[in-house]
């Protein structure tokens, strides 16, 4: 990854205004579509299913779309993880 995707990434995590749901979008670019190997980026599908369970999370909990809880719900624990 280039230095200044790693820099923007980490500035937006750092933001105060970061919600988990930011958190979870970055941490599954990062993990999941910045790959130099193109076997190993997230397909089309598996792209809309994720973002499809994030949809299911923020109606659920709306303050998951808004707000930092220091949870965040698909990290580390869920599959997408994979570093």
């Amino acid at each position: 990854m280039k230095p200044s995707v790693a820099q923007e990434i980490r500035l937006l995590r750092e933001d105060e205004s970061c919600s988990d749901l930011l958190l979870d979008v970055l941490d599954y670019i990062e993990d999941k579509m910045l790959r130099m190997n193109p076997n190993k980026r997230a397909k089309s599908q598996q792209i809309v299913e994720f973002f499809e369970k994030l949809a299911q999370l923020c109606k659920r909990d709306p303050s998951y779309g808004i707000g930092l809880c220091g949870q965040c719900k698909l990290r580390p624990h869920d599959s997408y993880a994979e570093r």
